[in-house]
């Protein structure tokens, strides 16, 4: 049994570009974010921020810290959606029939989505991040999806605000540090409003694949 032990770093923010403000800043309280039964000890003094991040390839990047399942079957284009638990549920059985989740991992995503948000009003192109707890993975990975058209998602930690979701970092980890660490990943991509606008964009899979790889394996996560 995992229990949690992120004493004050519940309330430390995370600075977001987004399309109506230059920064907004969210109070993320990461229960609202990772699964409860996690071991997390981080320092208080910590925090997911801009300037967190630094670009240079090395033996602390994210892949080789999480030992991360990705490949270009796990980029998903043109994925035609109505709602967002639709849009997660194509994305999850994809990873199901690449065996990376259980088959509850499809539910279960999607019923976590509808207590804790994950859209992200950043600039340019929404982005969501769903993700569920760490029984229902069987390999450390991700997928990458990218919707036909815009889905309105309920935006992390705002209540009743929705934003136009175009793109989706599904994460199916189960290390109890790679919830974190890989959202620190995502975030420094979409403070990127090039690497978005290209996500948003192009149809090549094998394209995207190249760029999300490029992004992940040159930013180094924080020691």
């Amino acid at each position: 049994m995992y229990h949690c032990v992120f004493k004050s770093f519940f309330n430390k923010s995370v600075a977001i570009k987004t399309r109506n403000r230059n920064i907004l800043s969210f109070t993320v309280h990461l229960f609202k974010i990772f699964p409860k039964r996690l071991i997390l000890k981080i320092n208080s003094d910590r925090m997911i921020a801009e300037n967190s991040f630094t670009y240079s390839k090395g033996e602390n990047s994210i892949m080789a810290d999480l030992g991360l399942q990705f490949t270009k079957d796990q980029v998903i284009t043109g994925i035609e959606a109505s709602t967002d638990l639709e849009a997660i549920e194509k994305a999850a059985k994809r990873l199901h029939e690449l065996g990376l989740v259980k088959e509850s991992f499809i539910e279960a995503i999607q019923e976590r989505e509808k207590v804790f948000a994950t859209g992200l009003p950043t600039e340019g192109y929404g982005v969501a991040v769903p993700h569920t707890d760490v029984e229902h993975v069987e390999e450390q990975s991700i997928a990458i999806a990218v919707l036909k058209d815009t889905v309105p998602f309920k935006v992390m930690g705002g209540m009743d605000e929705t934003v136009d979701v175009k793109i989706m970092f599904m994460l199916a980890l189960k290390e109890p540090h790679s919830q974190l660490a890989m959202l620190q990943g995502v975030i420094g991509m979409v403070q990127k409003p090039e690497v978005l606008q290209t996500l948003s964009e192009e149809s090549s899979t094998e394209k995207i694949y190249d760029l999300v790889m490029n992004e992940l394996e040159n930013m180094e996560i924080d020691e």
